[in-house]
Protein backbone atom coordinates (compact mmCIF):
# COMPACT_ATOMS: atom_id res chain seq x y z
CA UNK A 1 0.00 0.00 0.00
CA UNK A 2 1.31 3.53 -0.57
CA UNK A 3 2.02 5.49 2.33
CA UNK A 4 2.25 9.95 2.37
CA UNK A 5 3.58 11.33 4.68
CA UNK A 6 1.23 14.67 4.99
CA UNK A 7 3.86 17.97 5.56
CA UNK A 8 1.46 20.60 7.21
CA UNK A 9 3.90 23.45 5.65
CA UNK A 10 3.09 26.30 3.45
CA UNK A 11 4.52 25.67 -0.11
CA UNK A 12 6.60 29.06 0.22
CA UNK A 13 9.34 27.01 2.33
CA UNK A 14 10.17 25.93 -1.36
CA UNK A 15 10.52 29.53 -2.86
CA UNK A 16 7.42 29.49 -4.34
CA UNK A 17 5.12 32.51 -4.68
CA UNK A 18 1.60 31.17 -3.90
CA UNK A 19 1.15 30.44 0.20
CA UNK A 20 -1.91 28.25 -0.27
CA UNK A 21 -1.66 24.63 0.43
CA UNK A 22 -3.88 21.57 0.65
CA UNK A 23 -4.76 22.38 4.43
CA UNK A 24 -5.97 26.37 3.43
CA UNK A 25 -8.52 25.07 1.27
CA UNK A 26 -9.61 22.54 3.34
CA UNK A 27 -9.79 25.21 6.08
CA UNK A 28 -12.17 28.03 3.79
CA UNK A 29 -15.01 25.09 2.90
CA UNK A 30 -15.42 23.81 5.95
CA UNK A 31 -18.81 24.96 7.99
CA UNK A 32 -18.08 24.36 11.81
CA UNK A 33 -19.54 27.00 13.52
CA UNK A 34 -23.52 26.84 14.26
CA UNK A 35 -24.40 30.78 13.91
CA UNK A 36 -27.42 31.05 16.64
CA UNK A 37 -27.13 29.63 20.61
CA UNK A 38 -30.15 27.49 19.68
CA UNK A 39 -28.34 25.65 17.16
CA UNK A 40 -25.51 25.51 18.79
CA UNK A 41 -27.07 23.76 21.24
CA UNK A 42 -28.47 20.92 19.78
CA UNK A 43 -25.24 20.34 18.22
CA UNK A 44 -25.91 21.90 14.90
CA UNK A 45 -28.61 19.03 14.05
CA UNK A 46 -31.30 21.52 12.73
CA UNK A 47 -32.11 20.49 9.03
CA UNK A 48 -35.54 18.77 9.76
CA UNK A 49 -36.31 21.74 12.29
CA UNK A 50 -36.92 25.12 11.69
CA UNK A 51 -37.91 28.35 13.51
CA UNK A 52 -34.50 29.62 13.54
CA UNK A 53 -32.04 32.11 11.93
CA UNK A 54 -29.24 29.89 12.19
CA UNK A 55 -31.13 26.62 10.51
CA UNK A 56 -30.86 28.51 6.92
CA UNK A 57 -27.41 27.51 5.89
CA UNK A 58 -28.26 23.98 6.86
CA UNK A 59 -31.95 24.18 5.21
CA UNK A 60 -33.56 26.87 3.88
CA UNK A 61 -36.76 24.64 3.78
CA UNK A 62 -36.95 25.50 7.72
CA UNK A 63 -37.33 29.37 7.55
CA UNK A 64 -41.12 28.23 6.16
CA UNK A 65 -41.90 27.10 9.43
CA UNK A 66 -41.58 30.55 11.20
CA UNK A 67 -45.50 31.65 11.92
CA UNK A 68 -44.42 35.69 12.73
CA UNK A 69 -41.83 37.96 11.52
CA UNK A 70 -38.82 37.52 13.71
CA UNK A 71 -35.97 39.41 14.14
CA UNK A 72 -32.52 38.15 15.67
CA UNK A 73 -29.09 38.99 16.66
CA UNK A 74 -26.22 36.57 18.58
CA UNK A 75 -23.55 38.26 20.05
CA UNK A 76 -20.27 35.52 20.98
CA UNK A 77 -17.20 34.90 22.59
CA UNK A 78 -14.76 32.61 21.32
CA UNK A 79 -11.54 31.05 22.53
CA UNK A 80 -8.95 29.17 21.21
CA UNK A 81 -6.48 27.22 23.29
CA UNK A 82 -3.75 24.69 21.72
CA UNK A 83 -1.04 22.64 23.14
CA UNK A 84 2.26 21.80 20.85
CA UNK A 85 4.12 18.73 21.74
CA UNK A 86 7.03 19.38 19.78
CA UNK A 87 10.99 17.27 20.28
CA UNK A 88 9.26 15.87 24.16
CA UNK A 89 8.18 19.26 25.09
CA UNK A 90 4.97 20.63 25.59
CA UNK A 91 3.97 24.30 25.17
CA UNK A 92 0.43 26.36 25.43
CA UNK A 93 -0.94 29.27 24.13
CA UNK A 94 -4.64 30.77 23.85
CA UNK A 95 -6.57 33.70 22.68
CA UNK A 96 -9.94 34.84 22.62
CA UNK A 97 -12.35 37.11 20.79
CA UNK A 98 -15.84 38.79 20.63
CA UNK A 99 -17.97 38.96 17.93
CA UNK A 100 -21.18 39.01 16.37
CA UNK A 101 -22.05 35.23 15.00
CA UNK A 102 -25.31 36.16 13.16
CA UNK A 103 -28.01 39.21 12.68
CA UNK A 104 -31.12 38.51 10.38
CA UNK A 105 -35.04 39.43 9.84
CA UNK A 106 -38.00 37.24 8.97
CA UNK A 107 -40.76 38.24 7.10
CA UNK A 108 -43.43 35.73 7.30
CA UNK A 109 -47.16 35.66 5.35
CA UNK A 110 -50.16 34.01 4.75
CA UNK A 111 -51.14 33.79 0.95
CA UNK A 112 -54.46 35.98 1.05
CA UNK A 113 -56.11 33.42 -1.58
CA UNK A 114 -58.83 31.29 0.05
CA UNK A 115 -58.56 27.60 -0.44
CA UNK A 116 -55.13 27.28 -1.31
CA UNK A 117 -52.91 24.82 0.90
CA UNK A 118 -50.31 27.01 1.11
CA UNK A 119 -50.00 28.01 4.64
CA UNK A 120 -46.68 30.78 4.78
CA UNK A 121 -44.54 32.44 1.99
CA UNK A 122 -41.67 33.41 4.13
CA UNK A 123 -38.67 35.71 2.90
CA UNK A 124 -35.13 35.71 4.99
CA UNK A 125 -32.56 38.06 5.34
CA UNK A 126 -29.56 37.11 7.33
CA UNK A 127 -26.06 37.23 7.74
CA UNK A 128 -24.71 33.92 9.83
CA UNK A 129 -21.17 33.44 10.34
CA UNK A 130 -20.17 30.10 9.53
CA UNK A 131 -16.50 29.62 11.10
CA UNK A 132 -14.16 31.26 12.88
CA UNK A 133 -10.35 31.40 12.32
CA UNK A 134 -8.95 32.47 15.34
CA UNK A 135 -6.17 30.51 16.34
CA UNK A 136 -3.26 30.59 18.41
CA UNK A 137 -0.25 27.80 18.36
CA UNK A 138 3.29 27.87 19.92
CA UNK A 139 5.76 25.22 20.53
CA UNK A 140 9.62 25.53 21.13
CA UNK A 141 12.48 22.76 21.87
CA UNK A 142 15.96 22.08 21.51
CA UNK A 143 16.82 20.25 17.81
CA UNK A 144 19.68 18.24 18.04
CA UNK A 145 18.80 16.83 14.11
CA UNK A 146 18.88 20.02 11.97
CA UNK A 147 17.60 23.52 12.01
CA UNK A 148 16.00 25.70 9.31
CA UNK A 149 19.61 26.88 8.14
CA UNK A 150 19.86 23.29 6.80
CA UNK A 151 16.65 23.97 4.39
CA UNK A 152 18.03 27.30 3.18
CA UNK A 153 21.57 25.31 2.28
CA UNK A 154 19.62 22.53 0.57
CA UNK A 155 18.11 25.09 -1.64
CA UNK A 156 21.12 27.17 -2.34
CA UNK A 157 22.21 23.67 -3.51
CA UNK A 158 19.71 22.52 -6.10
CA UNK A 159 21.61 23.15 -8.94
CA UNK A 160 24.70 24.08 -10.03
CA UNK A 161 24.51 27.42 -9.39
CA UNK A 162 22.50 29.60 -6.77
CA UNK A 163 20.05 32.34 -7.72
CA UNK A 164 19.15 34.02 -4.85
CA UNK A 165 16.19 35.79 -6.68
CA UNK A 166 14.81 32.14 -7.52
CA UNK A 167 14.19 32.09 -3.79
CA UNK A 168 12.71 35.09 -2.68
CA UNK A 169 11.36 34.28 0.32
CA UNK A 170 13.87 31.53 2.21
CA UNK A 171 17.12 31.01 0.81
CA UNK A 172 17.43 34.48 -0.80
CA UNK A 173 16.98 36.12 2.49
CA UNK A 174 18.80 33.50 4.19
CA UNK A 175 22.15 34.04 2.01
CA UNK A 176 21.29 38.28 2.24
CA UNK A 177 21.72 38.32 5.81
CA UNK A 178 24.47 36.07 6.08
CA UNK A 179 22.91 32.48 7.50
CA UNK A 180 24.35 31.18 4.63
CA UNK A 181 27.13 31.58 2.36
CA UNK A 182 29.20 29.75 -0.30
CA UNK A 183 32.44 27.77 0.52
CA UNK A 184 34.27 29.74 -1.74
CA UNK A 185 33.60 33.75 -1.16
CA UNK A 186 31.59 35.07 -3.99
CA UNK A 187 31.24 31.77 -6.39
CA UNK A 188 27.74 31.32 -5.99
CA UNK A 189 29.03 27.76 -8.14
CA UNK A 190 30.47 26.67 -5.40
CA UNK A 191 28.89 24.59 -2.37
CA UNK A 192 26.93 26.56 0.14
CA UNK A 193 27.28 26.01 4.20
CA UNK A 194 24.81 26.93 6.63
CA UNK A 195 26.33 29.22 9.84
CA UNK A 196 24.42 26.40 11.82
CA UNK A 197 26.78 23.56 11.08
CA UNK A 198 25.70 21.06 13.59
CA UNK A 199 22.13 21.63 15.24
CA UNK A 200 21.80 21.68 18.96
CA UNK A 201 19.88 24.81 18.88
CA UNK A 202 16.61 25.67 20.70
CA UNK A 203 13.85 26.64 17.97
CA UNK A 204 10.36 28.51 18.75
CA UNK A 205 7.43 28.77 16.65
CA UNK A 206 4.29 31.17 17.69
CA UNK A 207 1.38 31.12 14.41
CA UNK A 208 -1.91 33.56 14.75
CA UNK A 209 -4.24 34.04 13.08
CA UNK A 210 -7.87 35.51 12.71
CA UNK A 211 -10.93 35.50 10.51
CA UNK A 212 -13.99 34.56 9.55
CA UNK A 213 -16.23 32.76 6.70
CA UNK A 214 -19.73 34.88 6.69
CA UNK A 215 -23.05 34.03 4.76
CA UNK A 216 -25.04 37.08 3.47
CA UNK A 217 -28.37 35.27 2.72
CA UNK A 218 -31.59 35.81 0.83
CA UNK A 219 -33.92 32.78 1.30
CA UNK A 220 -37.57 32.12 0.15
CA UNK A 221 -39.68 29.19 1.65
CA UNK A 222 -43.30 28.10 1.49
CA UNK A 223 -45.49 25.73 4.04
CA UNK A 224 -47.50 23.50 1.95
CA UNK A 225 -50.58 22.07 3.78
CA UNK A 226 -47.97 21.59 6.98
CA UNK A 227 -46.95 18.45 5.58
CA UNK A 228 -44.30 19.82 2.84
CA UNK A 229 -41.67 22.75 3.43
CA UNK A 230 -39.69 23.89 0.33
CA UNK A 231 -36.95 26.64 0.08
CA UNK A 232 -34.03 28.03 -2.39
CA UNK A 233 -31.69 30.45 -1.00
CA UNK A 234 -28.64 32.66 -2.59
CA UNK A 235 -25.91 33.72 -0.48
CA UNK A 236 -23.02 35.91 -0.98
CA UNK A 237 -20.05 34.33 0.61
CA UNK A 238 -17.01 36.69 2.03
CA UNK A 239 -14.51 35.08 3.85
CA UNK A 240 -10.90 36.90 5.31
CA UNK A 241 -8.10 34.99 6.76
CA UNK A 242 -4.61 36.32 8.17
CA UNK A 243 -2.05 35.05 9.63
CA UNK A 244 1.12 35.80 11.09
CA UNK A 245 3.99 33.17 12.35
CA UNK A 246 7.55 33.70 13.44
CA UNK A 247 9.58 30.78 13.71
CA UNK A 248 13.01 31.24 15.69
CA UNK A 249 16.36 29.70 16.43
CA UNK A 250 18.91 30.44 19.49
CA UNK A 251 22.09 29.43 19.60
CA UNK A 252 21.07 28.46 23.52
CA UNK A 253 24.39 27.09 24.99
CA UNK A 254 26.63 29.48 23.01
CA UNK A 255 28.52 27.16 21.36
CA UNK A 256 27.78 27.85 17.78
CA UNK A 257 30.57 30.60 16.58
CA UNK A 258 29.69 33.76 15.67
CA UNK A 259 25.42 33.00 15.58
CA UNK A 260 23.47 34.37 18.53
CA UNK A 261 19.97 34.00 16.58
CA UNK A 262 17.48 34.61 13.84
CA UNK A 263 13.68 35.02 13.62
CA UNK A 264 12.18 34.00 10.14
CA UNK A 265 8.38 35.89 9.75
CA UNK A 266 5.40 35.27 7.34
CA UNK A 267 2.52 37.31 6.99
CA UNK A 268 -0.60 35.63 4.63
CA UNK A 269 -3.42 37.96 4.08
CA UNK A 270 -6.35 36.13 2.03
CA UNK A 271 -9.64 37.63 1.08
CA UNK A 272 -12.82 35.72 -0.53
CA UNK A 273 -15.70 36.58 -1.90
CA UNK A 274 -18.02 34.23 -4.15
CA UNK A 275 -21.57 33.01 -4.18
CA UNK A 276 -23.61 29.90 -3.75
CA UNK A 277 -27.27 28.17 -3.99
CA UNK A 278 -29.21 26.32 -1.94
CA UNK A 279 -32.29 24.33 -2.10
CA UNK A 280 -34.24 22.41 0.58
CA UNK A 281 -37.49 20.57 1.39
CA UNK A 282 -38.98 19.05 4.91
CA UNK A 283 -40.99 16.76 5.10
CA UNK A 284 -43.84 16.23 7.62
CA UNK A 285 -45.95 12.53 7.40
CA UNK A 286 -46.54 12.88 10.99
CA UNK A 287 -47.07 15.17 13.55
CA UNK A 288 -44.04 13.52 15.39
CA UNK A 289 -41.77 12.92 11.99
CA UNK A 290 -39.95 15.35 10.25
CA UNK A 291 -37.34 14.18 7.01
CA UNK A 292 -35.25 16.73 5.52
CA UNK A 293 -33.12 17.04 2.59
CA UNK A 294 -30.33 20.21 1.33
CA UNK A 295 -28.03 20.49 -1.03
CA UNK A 296 -25.58 23.21 -1.32
CA UNK A 297 -23.61 24.21 -4.71
CA UNK A 298 -20.10 24.29 -4.94
CA UNK A 299 -18.70 28.12 -3.65
CA UNK A 300 -16.92 29.61 -6.26
CA UNK A 301 -14.51 32.44 -5.04
CA UNK A 302 -12.31 35.06 -6.58
CA UNK A 303 -9.21 34.86 -3.99
CA UNK A 304 -6.90 37.98 -3.24
CA UNK A 305 -3.67 37.00 -1.42
CA UNK A 306 -0.79 39.05 0.18
CA UNK A 307 2.19 37.13 1.35
CA UNK A 308 5.19 38.66 2.73
CA UNK A 309 8.33 37.56 4.64
CA UNK A 310 11.12 38.71 6.60
CA UNK A 311 14.30 37.68 8.26
CA UNK A 312 16.34 38.97 11.29
CA UNK A 313 19.70 37.29 12.22
CA UNK A 314 21.85 38.00 15.06
CA UNK A 315 25.84 37.71 15.38
CA UNK A 316 28.39 37.85 17.86
CA UNK A 317 30.65 39.46 15.30
CA UNK A 318 28.19 42.09 14.76
CA UNK A 319 26.53 44.60 17.05
CA UNK A 320 23.38 45.00 14.75
CA UNK A 321 21.41 42.37 13.60
CA UNK A 322 20.94 42.01 9.82
CA UNK A 323 17.35 41.71 7.79
CA UNK A 324 16.00 41.05 4.83
CA UNK A 325 12.82 41.52 3.31
CA UNK A 326 10.98 39.72 0.41
CA UNK A 327 10.24 41.81 -2.23
CA UNK A 328 6.69 43.41 -2.94
CA UNK A 329 4.63 41.71 -5.37
CA UNK A 330 1.39 42.35 -6.54
CA UNK A 331 -1.57 40.50 -4.51
CA UNK A 332 -2.26 36.76 -6.06
CA UNK A 333 -5.72 36.64 -7.61
CA UNK A 334 -6.90 33.38 -8.44
CA UNK A 335 -10.13 31.34 -8.43
CA UNK A 336 -10.79 28.61 -5.87
CA UNK A 337 -13.81 26.04 -5.86
CA UNK A 338 -14.93 24.39 -2.96
CA UNK A 339 -17.41 21.19 -2.55
CA UNK A 340 -20.80 21.18 -2.56
CA UNK A 341 -22.53 19.33 0.75
CA UNK A 342 -25.76 17.04 0.63
CA UNK A 343 -27.15 16.87 4.42
CA UNK A 344 -29.72 14.32 5.31
CA UNK A 345 -32.03 15.04 8.44
CA UNK A 346 -34.28 13.35 10.23
CA UNK A 347 -36.55 15.29 13.77
CA UNK A 348 -38.40 13.11 16.24
CA UNK A 349 -40.99 15.47 18.36
CA UNK A 350 -42.38 14.58 21.39
CA UNK A 351 -45.67 16.78 21.97
CA UNK A 352 -44.12 20.12 22.85
CA UNK A 353 -42.07 18.52 25.21
CA UNK A 354 -38.71 17.77 23.60
CA UNK A 355 -37.25 16.34 20.54
CA UNK A 356 -34.46 14.82 19.22
CA UNK A 357 -32.66 15.80 15.78
CA UNK A 358 -29.64 14.18 13.41
CA UNK A 359 -28.01 15.65 10.46
CA UNK A 360 -25.46 13.47 8.14
CA UNK A 361 -23.70 15.58 5.85
CA UNK A 362 -21.45 14.08 3.09
CA UNK A 363 -18.83 16.23 1.84
CA UNK A 364 -16.31 15.22 -1.57
CA UNK A 365 -13.33 17.30 -0.04
CA UNK A 366 -11.67 15.44 -3.01
CA UNK A 367 -13.38 17.71 -4.94
CA UNK A 368 -11.67 21.18 -4.17
CA UNK A 369 -9.73 23.01 -6.75
CA UNK A 370 -7.98 26.12 -7.94
CA UNK A 371 -7.89 27.88 -10.84
CA UNK A 372 -5.52 29.98 -12.29
CA UNK A 373 -6.77 33.40 -14.22
CA UNK A 374 -6.71 33.06 -17.87
CA UNK A 375 -4.75 36.54 -17.73
CA UNK A 376 -1.90 34.62 -15.36
CA UNK A 377 -0.21 31.67 -17.05
CA UNK A 378 2.42 31.43 -15.07
CA UNK A 379 -0.06 30.24 -11.97
CA UNK A 380 -0.89 27.38 -14.15
CA UNK A 381 1.35 24.81 -12.84
CA UNK A 382 0.94 25.74 -9.36
CA UNK A 383 -2.56 25.57 -9.63
CA UNK A 384 -2.06 22.11 -11.70
CA UNK A 385 0.37 20.62 -8.76
CA UNK A 386 -2.34 22.23 -5.88
CA UNK A 387 -5.04 19.78 -6.99
CA UNK A 388 -2.94 16.82 -7.84
CA UNK A 389 -2.17 16.81 -4.25
CA UNK A 390 -5.72 17.40 -2.92
CA UNK A 391 -6.88 14.42 -5.01
CA UNK A 392 -3.93 12.37 -3.61
CA UNK A 393 -4.41 13.43 -0.13
CA UNK A 394 -8.19 13.76 0.17
CA UNK A 395 -11.39 11.98 -0.27
CA UNK A 396 -15.01 12.46 0.42
CA UNK A 397 -15.69 13.01 4.43
CA UNK A 398 -19.33 12.42 6.29
CA UNK A 399 -20.12 14.52 9.26
CA UNK A 400 -22.69 13.34 12.20
CA UNK A 401 -24.44 15.73 14.29
CA UNK A 402 -26.82 14.64 17.00
CA UNK A 403 -28.97 16.79 19.41
CA UNK A 404 -31.98 16.66 21.68
CA UNK A 405 -34.36 19.29 23.87
CA UNK A 406 -36.31 18.78 26.82
CA UNK A 407 -39.22 21.15 27.60
CA UNK A 408 -39.50 22.24 31.50
CA UNK A 409 -42.26 24.87 31.69
CA UNK A 410 -40.67 28.17 29.99
CA UNK A 411 -37.34 26.40 30.14
CA UNK A 412 -35.89 24.61 26.78
CA UNK A 413 -32.97 22.51 28.13
CA UNK A 414 -30.58 21.44 24.82
CA UNK A 415 -27.09 19.41 24.51
CA UNK A 416 -25.64 17.83 20.92
CA UNK A 417 -22.69 16.15 19.67
CA UNK A 418 -21.12 16.66 16.36
CA UNK A 419 -18.50 14.47 14.81
CA UNK A 420 -16.74 15.96 11.42
CA UNK A 421 -14.75 12.95 9.99
CA UNK A 422 -11.19 13.56 8.59
CA UNK A 423 -10.90 14.60 4.74
CA UNK A 424 -7.90 12.45 4.27
CA UNK A 425 -7.36 9.76 2.78
CA UNK A 426 -6.89 6.07 5.34
CA UNK A 427 -3.29 5.52 3.68
CA UNK A 428 -2.18 8.86 4.12
CA UNK A 429 0.03 9.11 7.00
CA UNK A 430 -0.62 12.48 9.36
CA UNK A 431 1.45 12.12 12.44
CA UNK A 432 -1.44 11.72 14.81
CA UNK A 433 -3.39 15.24 13.55
CA UNK A 434 -5.81 13.86 11.12
CA UNK A 435 -8.07 17.25 11.48
CA UNK A 436 -11.19 15.40 12.50
CA UNK A 437 -13.08 17.07 15.11
CA UNK A 438 -15.28 16.24 17.65
CA UNK A 439 -17.89 18.86 19.14
CA UNK A 440 -20.08 19.07 22.49
CA UNK A 441 -22.73 21.66 23.30
CA UNK A 442 -24.98 22.41 26.03
CA UNK A 443 -27.49 24.98 26.24
CA UNK A 444 -30.67 26.96 27.40
CA UNK A 445 -34.05 28.80 25.95
CA UNK A 446 -37.03 30.39 27.06
CA UNK A 447 -40.26 32.05 24.92
CA UNK A 448 -41.98 34.77 26.43
CA UNK A 449 -44.71 35.85 24.56
CA UNK A 450 -43.05 37.98 21.57
CA UNK A 451 -39.42 37.71 22.68
CA UNK A 452 -37.08 34.51 23.23
CA UNK A 453 -33.39 34.09 24.31
CA UNK A 454 -31.43 31.65 24.17
CA UNK A 455 -27.71 30.65 25.43
CA UNK A 456 -24.91 27.98 24.06
CA UNK A 457 -21.65 26.05 25.19
CA UNK A 458 -19.85 24.51 22.62
CA UNK A 459 -16.49 23.19 23.26
CA UNK A 460 -14.88 21.73 19.83
CA UNK A 461 -11.54 19.18 19.94
CA UNK A 462 -9.25 18.10 17.11
CA UNK A 463 -5.28 17.48 16.71
CA UNK A 464 -3.23 18.61 13.65
CA UNK A 465 0.32 17.99 12.70
CA UNK A 466 2.75 20.62 11.22
CA UNK A 467 6.34 19.62 10.07
CA UNK A 468 8.47 22.92 10.39
CA UNK A 469 10.62 21.96 7.34
CA UNK A 470 11.88 18.56 6.07
CA UNK A 471 15.47 18.30 5.04
CA UNK A 472 16.43 15.42 2.72
CA UNK A 473 18.64 12.85 4.59
CA UNK A 474 17.95 14.13 7.82
CA UNK A 475 15.12 13.35 10.14
CA UNK A 476 11.67 15.04 9.90
CA UNK A 477 10.59 16.56 13.33
CA UNK A 478 7.18 17.45 13.42
CA UNK A 479 4.91 19.11 15.91
CA UNK A 480 1.52 17.91 16.94
CA UNK A 481 -1.20 20.27 18.24
CA UNK A 482 -3.87 19.58 20.60
CA UNK A 483 -6.53 22.38 19.80
CA UNK A 484 -9.40 23.34 21.44
CA UNK A 485 -12.35 25.93 20.66
CA UNK A 486 -14.94 27.23 23.17
CA UNK A 487 -17.77 29.20 22.14
CA UNK A 488 -20.51 31.30 24.05
CA UNK A 489 -23.49 32.74 22.61
CA UNK A 490 -26.54 34.48 23.33
CA UNK A 491 -29.27 34.61 20.74
CA UNK A 492 -32.29 37.29 21.23
CA UNK A 493 -35.23 37.26 19.21
CA UNK A 494 -38.06 39.61 18.88
CA UNK A 495 -41.23 38.78 16.80
CA UNK A 496 -42.91 41.78 15.14
CA UNK A 497 -46.46 40.38 14.91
Amino acid sequence: MRKFILIAVLSTWSGLLQAQTEIDLFRYSSMRQSPTARVAGLGGAFGALGGDIGGIPLNPAGLATFRKSTISLTPGLITQSSSGDYLGNSTSDSRSRLAMNSVGFVFAQRPSAKGTKWQQLNYGFTMNRTNNYLNAQRYEGVNTNSSLVDYFVSEANIGNEFFPEDFPFSAGLAEQVGLIFPSIPGNYQSTFVGIVPNAGIRQTEQIRSVGNSSDYNFSVAGNYDNKLHLGAGLSLMSSNFNSTDIFSEFDHMDTIFDFKNFAYRRTLGVEMDGFLLRLGAVFQPAAWFRLGLSYESPTRYTVSEDYRVDLEANFDSVPTFARANSPLFRPFVYNYRTTGRTTLSAAFLFGGKGLVSVDYDYVPYDALRVIALRNDQGSVPWARDLNDRVALLFRSSNNLRIGGEYVVGPLAMRAGYGYWGSPYRQDVITGGGDLSQQQFSLGLGTRLDNFSLDVSFVRAFWKSYRAPYTVENLPEDGVLFTNARSLIQFSLGFRLD
